[in-house]
């Protein structure tokens, strides 16, 4: 598959493909994009139940199919990490298409969903049974009309943002089309499992604005896919509960995504093993007697379960079910501990449910007492209040005062893993001066009252973290991400549990590199040298940043040199468009990346942009990407813009 092979010439940036590789041109508007991730999971789950999707009205006419020419497919929505505290937008339709133009359709509603909390995890969707087919391209739309996007501000403050498009007006409607290679296409058949996976790119899909009151938005889509599920992040589903299989250690889930209380979206099967966790009703189990518990819960119960991809489906780590959780017809909220004052603790990024099941977010004050029931995963005994500290992740069931307040005095708090990213500064005692801390930047946090006293208090460019349990090789100066839970509230230090350690050198998802020629007209040599497994790229010109997640651009900034490496498996996803268009193509080798950037250098273009995820070896000046984004433009365009932005 290759983009055009001339430079683009026409005042509708068309988009034309090679015939010979089967596709035909086609047009679209420069229109604005979004930032979200999508996971196209295809196997043959148990617990059916989904319900058919409907052709699409471009489809052409054709009897149904029988149920031996059918086939399941399982929709997740993921999405690459961003620098946004909450990105809410409609996702209101997603179809397959075959190369003849069949369309089906796979999304049942139309679903409002917050990307960034998808920046971790992954969220089965739907399952839905479709045609027995092969189908050669995604198609998604977004409605940006009533979307809520939410930066933080220097301070970490959260501020409402304005959406735009690549040419500065609103963004309103997209629509997207992912043309997949061949050997990615989506074969559906009864009883032939298939995974696929597509993944939006926060960071390449859009650039944030914090000069300008208030912060501006830029959205240019960009999508990257995979043809297996990844096992590189956590897997969550929610919805009711359909049944208990003691036998099998499995249960099953109708599957009711986000806020959805309605809607068939299929039913899931999930299986578990003695190291799953329980919050059943406000009660902390495991193993064997967790599942019994569930079996005991009236049908219809709200439950969530996350975990790990294993033999092709779900092993729930972690299940919680009944009134613990948010949105069983009661009231509570999530988010992270800012600041405490006795038993008066600062949520902030707070999401909170009505019992309705509408939900609104903000910063909230919760209200605790000795009366508050505390717990985590993990532990079968009560924490007290003393627990939720300062860095604390939390979910709590409560009364709503008012839009400011919820009052959990005869409720109950779940205490979450939090996430640090910081430098080491000293290996005895074990500290890092802290970038953020459950994904908020350090001057939102007051650590007032953390410590056994007053000079104990928690401090942030030397926060102290026990890692007793972890035999890591780390020593001063070195990146880290590590989770874990805060320190109960007056009992610092240590300030930090570690549970688990982060190797930014190794880890898949440690890194973003991004690299813009925009403000010098595009590059035209973006690569001072090239071979089928790595580039080394032209910093002229450009503007650079290497983003360790959560460690400040600051710290690892001006890149001087940096090689672009394919993995060691050459097993990447890697996607290549042009500015203002909404077709993306998908390469999986390093080798038909590189000759693909090759042709549309060739043809006239030049590199605009492109953003890379992997592994950062700052020493060798090298990047192993495992996926990256490119984006090529027209350079008389981008010459249009330039001036049309000086005369501005």
């Amino acid at each position: 598959m290759s983009i055009a092979t001339s430079p683009l010439r026409t005042s509708n940036k068309a988009l034309v493909y090679r015939e010979r590789r089967g596709f035909s041109a086609f047009k679209s508007a420069a229109v604005g994009g979004t930032l979200l991730a999508l996971t196209l999971l295809l196997q043959a789950c148990g617990g059916g139940g989904a319900s058919a999707a409907a052709p699409a009205e471009d489809a052409s006419s054709t009897p149904p199919p029988s149920a031996a020419e059918q086939g399941e497919i399982l929709l997740a929505i993921t999405d690459a990490e961003g620098d946004f505290s909450a990105y809410e937008v409609d996702v209101t339709s997603i179809k397959l298409i075959r190369a003849n133009g069949d369309a089906v359709e796979t999304a049942p509603l139309s679903t409002r969903i917050d990307f960034n909390q998808l920046t971790e995890v992954s969220e089965f969707f739907t399952l839905a049974t479709v045609p027995a087919a092969t189908y050669d391209r995604v198609e998604m739309t977004i409605d940006f009309t009533d979307a809520n996007v939410v930066v933080q501000d220097a301070a970490g403050a959260d501020v409402a943002a304005t959406v735009v498009d690549s040419e500065g007006n609103p963004a309103d409607v997209v629509t997207l089309e992912l043309m997949l290679a061949e050997r990615d296409n989506i074969r559906v058949a009864p009883g032939r499992p298939a995974l696929f996976s597509l993944d939006f790119d926060l960071d390449a899909s859009n650039s944030i604005d914090l000069e300008t009151s208030p912060p501006v938005v830029t959205v240019e889509p960009f999508l990257l896919a995979t043809p297996e599920l990844e096992t590189d992040r956590e897997h969550r589903v929610r919805g009711l509960l359909d049944s208990v299989d003691s036998a099998s250690g499995s249960f099953t889930i109708q599957i009711r995504p986000f806020r959805h209380r309605d809607g068939d979206f299929g039913e899931l099967t999930i299986a578990t093993d003695e190291a799953t966790e329980y919050d059943i009703n406000g009660e902390m189990l495991s193993g064997v007697a967790g599942l019994d518990a569930l079996a005991l819960l009236e049908a219809n119960a709200p439950i969530t379960a996350a975990g790990s991809i294993a033999d092709d489906g779900l092993l729930a780590q972690r299940v919680v079910a009944g009134s613990s959780v948010p949105w069983a017809d009661v009231e509570g909220l999530r988010g992270t501990v800012t600041a405490r004052s006795d038993n008066s603790v600062t949520v902030s990024g707070a999401i909170v449910d009505r019992a309705d099941g509408t939900a609104f977010r903000g910063e909230v004050t919760l209200l605790v007492a000795p009366t508050t029931g505390v717990s985590t995963l993990g532990q079968d005994v009560e924490l007290g209040i003393d627990a939720i500290s300062v860095g604390s992740r939390i979910s709590a069931i409560g009364s709503i005062v008012d839009d400011s307040t919820l009052d959990a005095s005869e409720g109950r708090v779940r205490i979450e893993q939090s996430r640090l990213s910081g430098t080491v500064v000293s290996t005895a005692p074990f500290a890092v001066e802290l970038a953020t801390l459950a994904k908020r930047k350090v001057d939102a946090f007051d650590f007032t009252g953390t410590g056994v006293s007053a000079d104990q208090d928690a401090d942030p460019s030397n926060y102290e973290v026990d890692v007793v349990s972890f035999n890591a090789d780390l020593v001063e100066g070195d990146y880290v991400r590590i989770g874990g839970l805060v320190a109960p509230f007056g009992f610092a230090a240590p300030d930090f549990n570690a549970r688990t350690i982060i190797d930014f050198e190794t880890d898949s998802r440690a890194a973003n590199l991004i690299v813009n020629w925009v403000q010098s007209g595009g590059s035209s040599e973006p690569f001072l040298s090239q071979s089928t497994s790595a580039l080394e790229i032209n910093l002229e010109g450009s503007r650079s940043a290497l983003k360790l997640r959560g460690i400040p651009a600051a710290v690892t900034n001006p890149l001087e040199a940096v090689t672009l490496l394919a993995p060691e498996d050459d097993n990447g996803a890697y996607s290549v468009k042009v500015r203002g268009a909404q077709q993306l193509h998908v390469f999986r080798s390093f080798a038909e990346l590189t000759a693909e950037l090759d042709e549309q250098l060739a043809a006239g273009y030049v590199l605009a942009q492109f953003s890379a995820h992997g592994a950062s070896q700052t020493d060798e000046q090298t990047f192993v990407a495992k996926r990256a984004g490119f984006i090529f433009a027209d350079p008389a365009l981008l010459a249009q813009e330039e001036q049309s932005d000086s005369e501005g």
